[in-house]
C-alpha cells in the first residue's frame, strides 16, 4: 500500500494571480497584527534622547583617502565610551556576564588615569536608565541601585575591574546617586546599603 504522509491535506493551494499592470495584495486572513512589544529597553530609550549620536558614529568615522581628520581620534575614543556604556547596561540588564563586560566596567569604573567618563556624566547615564528601569518594571529606584552597587561590587570583587580601587570609588558613586533621587528613595537606599 501507499504510505500517505500525515502532514499532506490533499488540499491544493490557490494561487493569486495578479491583475495586468500592477501586483496583487497578499491575502493575509488569519494574520494577527504584531503586538508592540510592552517590555521597553532603557538602553534604547538612553541612546534615542541622551546619545542620539551614537547611531551615526560609525558614519561619522570613515576616512576618505587622502583626508586628515583632526578628530577621529575623538571620535574613536567616544565611540569606545559609547560602547562601554552599552555593555556596562546590558550587564545590570543581566544580558551580559561580568566576565564578558570586563573591558567596559574597567574603562567606565577606573580610579586611576586615564579616565575616560567623569563620574557625573556615568551617573547620570545610570540613573536616566534607572528611571526607565522603575517604569518599565515598577520597582523602587532605590532597589535598583541598590542592585548596581551590588553588581559592581561582584564584579571587583571577582576582580574583573582593572585601576579600581573601592574605597575612593564608592563613597562620590553614592553622594552623585543620591542627588539625583527624591529624600524617601535616598533614605530607603542609604537603608538598604546599611545591609549590604
Amino acid at each position: 500500500g501507499t504510505v500517505r504522509n500525515p502532514w499532506q491535506t490533499g488540499a491544493v493551494p490557490q494561487v493569486q494571480v495578479p491583475p495586468i499592470g500592477g501586483y496583487a495584495t497578499p491575502q493575509q486572513g488569519g494574520y494577527y497584527p504584531q503586538a508592540s512589544n510592552p517590555s521597553i529597553n532603557p538602553l534604547a530609550q538612553l541612546q534615542a534622547t541622551k546619545r542620539s549620536s551614537i547611531t551615526r558614529a560609525v558614519s561619522d568615522e570613515i576616512e576618505y583617502k587622502g583626508e586628515k581628520n583632526p578628530f577621529s581620534a575623538l571620535q574613536k575614543k567616544n565611540l569606545d565610551v559609547n560602547q562601554a556604556i552599552s555593555e556596562l547596561l546590558d550587564y545590570f540588564d543581566d544580558r551580559r556576564a561580568p566576565l564578558f563586560t570586563s573591558d567596559a566596567l574597567s574603562k567606565l569604573l577606573r580610579t586611576k588615569p586615564p579616565t575616560h567618563i567623569n563620574q557625573k556624566e556615568l551617573v547620570e547615564t545610570i540613573i536616566n536608565w534607572a528611571r526607565n528601569k522603575t517604569a518599565v518594571m515598577g520597582w523602587p529606584i532605590a532597589i535598583i541601585l541598590l542592585r548596581v552597587i551590588t553588581l559592581i561590587r561582584q564584579a571587583e570583587t571577582s576582580q574583573l575591574i582593572e585601576d579600581f580601587d573601592g574605597a575612593v570609588f564608592y563613597p562620590g558613586f553614592i553622594q552623585e546617586l543620591t542627588n539625583y533621587c527624591t529624600p524617601p528613595e535616598v533614605e530607603e537606599f542609604m537603608r538598604g546599603l546599611s545591609s549590604l
